[in-house]
């Protein structure tokens, strides 16, 4: 497990890597300059300090698997990093990953992870992103992402989806330090999914617009977050308010200080927000005309839970004219069973710590420590207009963390040395809980300082089926009877019906082939259609899959074999041309889940 593992005295320094840190790198010239070991479809990367003279090992290895029309030579590839080494990137790597996925893992063990970080390039800054993704599937397990400080420089980005059909999967990961954000999405049809990973002091610039999880310039498909830990941030994810995700899960998961609240959009179709614990999120106050680009459209405070009418400009400028659902009515938002609280030491700064706002500005400072403003609560109280939005449980408990204390006071320095009036996009360097060293900062620390466990009763029973609330990787052995409760269906289940999770028993789903089971996820593209869609699905285990359509009296209208699929993202061009306009059932069966999953699908 992620939390209990021993300190295997792995550091870290800018000294013994002096030589490789500022000048440009050769190319390899073979496969077996940066190839280790070949055990069948597995390849053992060199990490750098097994590479003299080279950097981007991984990359190189990729590559040298890629052929000159961009396939993948093999595509069952798996890249296996080495435990307690460090590979080291000078340079962007892209990756045309639309055949077949990339898969970058390490074995388990209870020493550090592979650790991955980027040296300065040769004109003495970081260039943008570790990967920058044009298409398929990037999955990472068991590593370690540090984006460092390098002669006062810091790195901004880890990873960039930069075309359509982009997905990206973190697993089992430490991502440490960054100057912007982790995942930035410029693409169509993206989907990020992030499990069992602890995230910790992204965003080092005192900003409003930076210190982001996930970074939205496009409108996702699916980001799925579940079992996270985010420590020193500024929010779980932005995007401009009008182009929210298609679908967010975000369940159980345990966000601590974060200057913004975690969700900066407001027009999200579906959202699940479950068992999570929220300490100290949305501490910079706010006023109209602070930050204009992401303020909210009335001007109000932004809650933990945001949400805002549709507005036919939103869809038409960058949904493209479609939306996923077709109007407020059938948009669904779950939010039940999670903790908000806030540390009095940050409330009580609005009584006389926080800086005047200049007489020619007409406003006051409003606090955005809050669980939803005005017009989202109304929202969620109408039931008639909005049918399928439901709040349900919120604790309001001090989580009494097991090093609480240690995680706040610098915290409290920062965000009011700089809620002020000024420009958002700069100031002072946010806090690094874990050290004060802010130069030539290149150095991970095993096993992670941060402990998140908390001993409160009713946090410990408060989540669905009596599972403690927020990052169930604190408390191992009820992470592992959670494992295969099949949670995710009850909770979409919910969803969809608009009911909350009071009542349930646990699935018992079967875990296959070693891989946790969750729920794959199926879209459309385009929906409504008229002749051609394409449907694009996640496979979690190896099976045999049936397309089936039903029509809204539920009987088959079309029936597809799609033969045997690998783990992974696939898709399926179908024609439905010769089918009646009006609504339609599409269901994906497979031999681990018969059910079946479902969406949607019209037809004009």
């Amino acid at each position: 497990m992620r939390y209990n593992l021993q300190f295997a005295g792995f550091i870290l320094t800018i000294a013994c890597l002096a030589g490789k840190l500022f000048a440009q790198a050769p190319i390899p010239q073979q496969w077996s300059d940066v190839i280790l070991e070949e055990k069948g479809d597995t390849v053992v990367v060199k990490p750098s300090s097994m590479a003299p003279g080279y950097l981007n090992t991984l990359f190189y290895a990729i590559m040298g698997d890629t052929l000159a029309n961009g396939d993948r030579a093999n595509p069952n590839r798996v890249y296996e990093t080495l435990r307690g080494q460090a590979y080291i990137y000078d340079r962007p790597s892209v990756i045309d990953a639309t055949v077949g996925n990339v898969r970058i893992v390490a074995p388990p063990g209870t020493d550090m992870p592979p650790v991955h970080f980027k040296s300065l390039d040769p004109t003495g800054t970081f260039l943008k992103g570790f990967y920058n993704l044009r298409g398929g599937t990037f999955y990472m397990e068991n590593q370690y992402l540090l984006l460092g400080v390098i002669n006062d420089t810091e790195d901004r980005q880890l990873f960039r989806a930069v075309a359509d059909n982009c997905r990206t999967e973190f697993k089992n990961c430490v991502v440490e330090l960054s100057n912007w954000t982790w995942l930035s999405n410029f693409a169509a049809h993206v989907t990020i999914k992030v499990t069992d990973c602890l995230i910790m002091n992204i965003g080092r610039e005192a900003s409003l617009e930076k210190g982001n999880i996930v970074d939205g310039d496009e409108p996702a498909d699916t980001v799925w977050f579940e079992n996270n830990t985010i420590l020193n941030s500024g929010n779980f994810m932005i995007a401009r308010p009008n182009v929210g995700p298609s679908f967010v899960y975000f369940n159980h998961n345990t966000v601590v200080n974060a200057t913004n609240n975690p969700f900066l959009f407001f027009s999200q179709a579906e959202h699940v927000v479950t068992n999570n614990i929220f300490m100290n999120t949305g501490l910079v106050p706010d006023y109209p005309g602070f930050y204009p680009f992401y303020e909210d459209e009335d001007k109000l405070p932004k809650g933990i839970i945001n949400v805002d009418t549709l507005e036919s400009s939103w869809i038409d400028s960058y949904w493209y004219g479609t939306y996923p659902v077709a109007s407020d009515a059938d948009r669904k938002i779950l939010v039940d069973k999670n903790n908000a609280w806030w540390d009095s030491r940050f409330t009580d700064m609005f009584n006389d710590d926080l800086a005047p706002i200049p007489d020619s500005i007409n406003e006051e400072w409003a606090s955005q420590m809050i669980k939803m403003n005005s017009r989202t609560q109304a929202m969620f109280n109408d039931d008639a207009a909005y049918p399928y939005f439901n709040e349900g449980t919120w604790y309001d408990k001090a989580p009494d963390f097991a090093n609480n204390q240690d995680i706040v006071p610098d915290w409290i320095d920062f965000i009011v040395t700089n809620a002020k009036p000024g420009d958002p996009n700069g100031g002072s360097a946010q806090p690094i809980w874990r050290t004060n060293t802010a130069t030539n900062l290149v150095q991970a620390d095993w096993p992670p300082l941060p402990d998140l466990s908390y001993t409160d009763a009713e946090l410990y029973t408060g989540g669905v089926n009596n599972y403690p609330l927020g990052d169930l990787n604190w408390f191992p052995s009820m992470k592992e009877s959670w494992n295969n409760t099949g949670e995710a269906e009850v909770l979409i289940a919910a969803l969809k019906s608009g009911d909350l999770p009071e009542d349930w028993a646990p699935l018992g789903i079967e875990n296959k082939e070693g891989i946790q089971h969750m729920v794959p996820l199926v879209s459309t593209y385009p929906n409504p259609v008229s002749e051609m869609t394409t449907v694009r699905y996640d496979i979690v285990s190896g099976t045999d899959v049936e397309l089936i359509i039903y029509n809204v009296i539920g009987e088959r209208v079309r029936v597809e074999k799609l033969g045997y699929h690998v783990p992974g993202i696939h898709e399926f061009s179908l024609y439905l041309g010769d089918l009646d306009p009006g609504m339609y059932i599409l269901q994906i069966k497979t031999n681990y889940n018969n059910a079946g999953l479902t969406t949607k699908l019209s037809i004009k």
